[in-house]
């Protein structure tokens, strides 16, 4: 375990023990390879830049996930790329069509390679694959960008299909079934109990500009959103109760 320590430059903090193992080119006149100026400084401000938001916050919504983009080669905008999704090719409207892995064409690292061989050679754009640069990690012997499964799920879980998910459910409790009202709705919201760690993340009050927008925001914070999901359930049960009631 120390090895490994040492190793990694985590203790003693040694930098250069993980600048090392990043990707060489040969230098003019000399056997021995060294780190491009470009590798050092994205490695070292990405660095940085985590190291700055942990400690003062981010504002900037979705930077994490950008920078992670990066990292790996693809566009930085996921909403603005036409081929957006890391683990396959699927295009934005094939997004709003296809449901299913098996009618999308997976990403490989062979797929991979080429794509990012063709775009040197401007055979290919990235409009065509996504991709914007090749990874710098790509030459690691142990690992490939297109084998990166964390995904990230405050973004795409937490603020992005938890609140779509649940602004059309609480549409069609309150334009369709209107079995309750969204004064009462917000009253509920307001006396329900979260629990300790449910209470520092109680949801704000829903607003009828945000449900009926047609974007997928429902104006919560992803913890906000988690806590509004699961008192969804509660919703559900409290309202198939009032029904029974009510026949």
């Amino acid at each position: 375990m120390i090895a490994g320590f040492r190793k990694t430059g985590i203790l003693p903090v040694d930098k250069s023990q993980v600048l090392s193992r990043l990707p060489q080119s040969a230098t003019s006149g000399s056997g021995t390879g060294t780190r491009t100026a470009a590798t050092v400084e994205l490695v070292s401000q990405s660095f940085i830049e985590h190291l700055t938001a942990a400690r003062h916050g981010s504002n900037d919504k979705g930077v994490e996930h950008a920078r992670r983009r990066k990292v790996l080669g693809f566009v930085e905008n996921f909403s603005r790329a036409m081929h957006a999704c890391e683990l396959c090719m699927v295009t934005q409207d094939d997004m709003q069509r296809h449901f299913r892995e098996c009618e999308l064409q997976s990403r490989t690292p062979e797929l991979y390679d080429k794509q990012v061989k063709d775009l040197a050679t401007d055979a290919m754009s990235v409009s065509d694959c996504g991709l914007k640069r090749p990874s710098v990690l790509g030459a690691l012997p142990y690992y490939h960008p297109v084998c990166n499964d964390a995904t990230d799920i405050m973004h795409d879980l937490f603020e992005g299909v938890l609140p779509l998910e649940t602004k059309l459910f609480v549409c069609h409790l309150l334009f369709e079934v209107k079995c309750i009202t969204l004064s009462e709705l917000n009253n509920r919201i307001k006396v329900a109990d979260f629990g300790q760690l449910g209470g520092r993340s109680k949801p704000s009050a829903l607003l009828e500009s945000h449900i009926k927008s047609m974007d997928g925001k429902l104006g919560q914070r992803s913890a906000q959103m988690v806590a509004c999901f699961v008192f969804c359930l509660c919703w559900l049960l409290m309202l198939c109760t009032k029904l029974i009631l009510r026949n």
